[in-house]
Order: structure tokens, then sequence, then C-alpha cells
């Protein structure tokens, strides 16, 4: 037989039988009625429609460990609540919860800028989040957009809407791009490049590449940029991406100090280290040029011989050994 201990009728039971010699004790009757309403109480209940039946604890000991784990059920669910009222408001969205989405877009549209920066964080997928998590709401969307605008928000909103690629964010970065808005190049640059269906980044570095009107050390993405379309873009974007990396060497738009540096260490936000890969792992005869003058300059030596070896094969090797 299946017992099921009903936890609140046990503890009333307990509460008026643990002492016999009291007053008011019930009586048998009162007993029976408060049994046969509770056996209706659980047939309403439709418990799976199983058999049954209550057992009445009056055993000191038995009552005991019944109220332990009464108090143990308890915490866990206190836990429970806690835990759940304690998840930020982007993993609750992230789990399904629309309710949060009026509060979502008044802190977005407010002037914390602590917790603008929170939720900007907590809104983009981590490591352990589902790979179809996406943000759809319109609402939201709109918001992250219109903070585009906001200088105390621009960055991190480029960066949940790059990230996220939230539905329309090509035109938004590229409009936020040529505007005088735009205080996070780089990034715009970098989202812009990644994605590949817009030559808008390429077209904005070879023109100030062209007019000697950028900045490489400050601007070291730059390169990235140019890096990503050599190697991801179109036959003829390659090709646009490599001229403007070969014009940023024989025009000597990063200063020498800068390829002096990789003879000692690498650094990511060194635009030489960079410029010099983009180059080297290209196979543009233009390169040759450039790869035999990093040879002579003692810079990355390595690399430029194996440019050469790759594009002259043994012509090269013979001059090598000449």
């Amino acid at each position: 037989m299946n017992y099921l201990i009903y936890i609140p009728f046990a503890l009333f039971l307990f509460a008026c039988g643990s002492n016999p010699n009291q007053n008011d004790q019930l009586s048998k009757d009162d007993l029976d009625a408060l049994i046969e309403q509770e056996l209706k109480n659980e047939q309403r209940a439709k418990f799976g429609g199983g058999n049954y039946s209550f057992e009445t604890i009056t055993d000191p000991p038995k009552v005991a460990e019944l109220n332990k784990k009464i108090l143990i059920e308890q915490k866990k669910s206190k836990a429970l609540q806690n835990s759940q009222s304690n998840q930020s408001l982007g993993d609750k969205y992230k789990s399904g919860d629309q309710s949060v989405v009026p509060e979502i877009i008044q802190i977005l549209k407010g002037n914390d800028v602590d917790k603008k920066r929170t939720l900007y964080f907590d809104l983009q997928r981590s490591y352990d989040d589902p790979i179809e998590y996406q943000i759809t709401n319109e609402k939201i969307i709109k918001t992250v957009f219109e903070n585009l605008k906001k200088k105390e928000d621009q960055a991190n909103a480029i960066q949940l809407a790059g990230y996220m690629k939230l539905q329309g964010y090509i035109k938004q970065f590229e409009n936020l791009l040529e505007s005088a808005d735009a205080e996070n190049k780089n990034r715009l640059l970098y989202w812009l490049s990644e994605e590949g269906s817009s030559t808008l980044p390429l077209d904005y570095i070879i023109e100030k590449i062209q007019t000697k009107k950028i900045d490489l050390v400050k601007d070291y993405n730059a390169i990235d940029v140019l890096g990503s379309y050599s190697e991801n873009g179109t036959a003829n974007n390659q090709k646009r991406a490599i001229d403007a990396c070969i014009k940023i060497y024989n025009d000597k738009l990063i200063p020498s100090s800068k390829f002096e540096e990789t003879k000692s260490y690498w650094s990511s936000d060194n635009p030489a280290n960079a410029l010099i890969d983009v180059l080297l792992e290209s196979s543009d005869p233009g390169v040759v040029a450039i790869a035999n003058d990093l040879i002579k300059k003692d810079i990355a030596v390595g690399q430029a011989t194996l440019f050469l070896c790759k594009l002259e094969g043994k012509t090269h090797q013979e001059k090598a050994l000449a």
C-alpha cells in the first residue's frame, strides 16, 4: 500500500493528539470527519489516481524525524526562491521570461551607467548559454540602436549589437560610421568587416590611407580589418586589401620604431605586427620586395623567408644559397 504523509494534516494531528491529557483532544468522530474531508481533498487534487492512505503519527521520535524532513524541504524551497530572485535580468530574459522586457528597456533608457553596462554584458550570449539564444524582442533591439548615438552607451551598445548580430545592425553600424557621432570606429570597423557583406569598412580605410589621414598607431584595428578582407573577401576585395597594406608599408604610415619593436616582442596593439602578418600570409607577388626588405632589416626573417619560398620556390632557395 502507498502511504502519503499529508504534512500540514500530520502536524495538526500531532499538535492535537501528542498530549492525550488535554481537554480539547479531538473525539473519534471529529477525527474521522477530518480524515474523510482530507481524502476528498486528495481525490480532487488527483495525485495520479493512486490509492493513498493517511497515517496518524503521534510517536515523538517519528514526529521529530518528520519535522526534520519538513525543515529540509522548507530550506530547499527557500533556496530555490532565492536563486530565482537573484537571477539577473539578462538571465531571466535568456530563460524566456518576457515579463522582464519593460524593466530592461527602462534601464537601457535610463541614466544609471553602471546598471546599463551590466545589462549590456548580461544580454550577450555566454559560453554556457544555448547556441540558439538570440535577442528578438523588437523593443529591446530598437532601444539598443537608439543608444548607439549616446556617448556613454556607444561602446557597449556596439559590442552587444555586433556580438549578438541584432537584426538590422549592419545598416545601423554603417550609418553610425559615416556620422559625426562615431566615437568607437575601431569596433564598428571590426564588426562590419567580420560580417563581410559590407564593403564600407574597406572603402573607409582605403580612403584614409590614400589621403594619409589615418593614425595607425592609434587606430591599429584598421590593419585587422584589412586582414579580414584579405582572407575572406571576394577576389577583388582581397586584392584591394593587400594593395592597401603594401601602400601602408611603402608610404611608411607606420613608424619604423614599431617594426623595430617586433624584434623583441609581439604585441596585439602594434600595427607593425599585424601588417607583417597580413602581407606575408598572402600570395601576392607585390609583397616580394617587402619580404626582401624585411630580411635585410632583420625583421620577421622566418616569416619572410617562408613567404619567398612559397612564391619563388627553387628560385628563392638558389638565391638564398648563392
